[in-house]
């Protein structure tokens, strides 16, 4: 499903499955994704700033340039989640589970939730593709 581009900010989207849609540059500030498959999504450049992920389904989801700041991925699955310069300043991460796939430049200052073991798995996990 093409939803490239579309607004719904602060939209009650829970439990949505959407495998594999295309919302890049999708502005989904303060939208509530709790609980969301998103499986191979095309999240490139997305606004998910106070969005809450907690829960959600990102399994090879491509979040390149994604604004995720002051958003919830507790318990959130980022197996295989492509997320170079994908901000997650103030994220909370606690109990996401899944080695992103890459992590190139990616900011995670004031992220909540990341155990200095966790971040070692992500670093280690995602060397191979350039961390």
């Amino acid at each position: 499903m093409n939803l490239t581009g579309v607004a719904l900010p602060g939209t009650d989207l829970r439990a949505l499955c959407l495998p594999g849609a295309r919302l890049s540059n999708a502005d989904l500030r303060r939208a509530d994704l709790r609980g969301a498959f998103l499986a191979d999504a095309d999240l490139r450049g997305a606004n998910l700033t106070e969005a809450n992920l907690a829960g959600a389904h990102l399994t090879n989801a491509d979040l390149t340039g994604t604004r995720c700041d002051g958003a919830n991925l507790r318990e959130a699955d980022l197996a295989g989640a492509t997320m170079i310069a994908t901000s997650l300043e103030a994220t909370d991460l606690t109990d996401a589970h899944g080695a992103p796939r890459s992590l190139r430049d990616t900011v995670l200052t004031a992220a909540k939730g990341l155990s200095p073991d966790r971040i070692r798995d992500f670093y280690r996990a995602t060397s191979e593709d350039g961390f």
